[in-house]
């Protein structure tokens, strides 16, 4: 019956060596012995992860007594190699390699949680690496829900297309702002950003802004902040309606102007109803001998 063997398996090597005196082998005294560990295969890292403020504490320890030096690789959770290190020896005896990481480099504004990984591998013909560590989630612990609602003002709510709007994107603690965003009528993929979260805009401006969908748009912003050495953003605002009035001008020279009227629904939606303002028209008559001529003023 075969002997059931563990790995890894250490085996203690020495050796001893001879000389010849007089056609006689004498050996000298054996060596202290060397280790030498057979592996079949690694097993798996241990990955931890400590968080000091702006900077997160990863640590990779290989479960091995083997006194040598391995390589370790930290993944995230898209296979992306973020570093590499050698392992060392700690005061408390175990084998590490540590990785120190920013948090502006692991989390953008869109991903506020991270899921790594780490391996290790010693320099062998091939070579030799372990399996993966389990994952470690970590999350941001800087949310949203911290940064105040933004808020956004208006200079006028009903403006022509030759007119300005201003507008301005606030909050209510004082925090320094980064930038800005403006969104039309909830559609974040045409925003418009700004450092001095201002924004300066014409009626023909908005209307190519919303695509002349309307008369009538809905405009909402947020903010940014850097905390943590990382751009958070805040909630969005309450939206602003802003209603663009057309102007043509006649062959009379007379200005037409397109009125909105804007309503609000009980399911707050709004209605926007177009009417004309109509140019009046005077019938004058005056008679040369049998002719009567009429004319048509505006």
């Amino acid at each position: 019956m075969g002997r059931c063997k563990k790995s890894p398996e250490s085996i203690y090597i020495n050796c001893y060596y001879t000389i010849n005196e007089q056609g006689i082998d004498k050996p000298s005294s054996a060596s202290p012995p060397a280790t030498v560990t057979v592996l079949d295969s690694f097993p798996k890292p241990i990955i931890s992860v400590s968080d000091d403020d702006d900077q997160l504490i990863i640590s990779c320890e290989i479960p091995l007594s083997v006194r040598d030096d391995f390589n370790c690789s930290l993944y995230t959770e898209d296979d992306v190699l973020l570093y590499q290190r050698v392992s060392q020896w700690s005061q408390s005896g175990k084998n590490l390699c540590m990785f120190y990481v920013s948090r502006s480099e692991l989390f953008t504004r869109s991903v506020n949680s991270r899921q790594l990984i780490c391996v290790y591998s010693l320099k062998t013909e091939p070579e030799i690496r372990s399996p993966r560590s389990d994952t470690y989630t970590f999350r941001n612990t800087v949310t949203i829900r911290d940064l105040p609602q933004a808020k956004l003002r208006a200079s006028a709510s009903v403006i022509l297309e030759t007119d300005t709007v201003e507008l301005s994107c606030e909050n209510t603690e004082d925090l320094k702002m980064e930038k800005c965003y403006f969104n039309i009528n909830g559609r974040e993929s045409n925003s418009k950003h700004s450092s001095s979260c201002q924004l300066s805009l014409t009626g023909s401006q908005i209307s190519v802004w919303s695509g002349g969908q309307s008369s009538s748009v809905r405009i909402s912003c947020f903010y940014t902040v850097n905390l943590s050495q990382v751009q958070k953003p805040s909630a969005h605002s309450d939206p602003v309606t802003v209603t663009v009035n057309i102007s043509t001008v006649t062959s009379a020279g007379k200005t037409l102007t397109t009125a909105t009227k804007t309503t609000s629904t009980s399911t707050d939606e709004t209605l926007t109803t177009a009417t004309k303002t109509s140019v009046p028209h005077t019938v004058h008559t005056h008679s040369e001998g049998s002719r009567h001529y009429f004319c048509l003023d505006s």
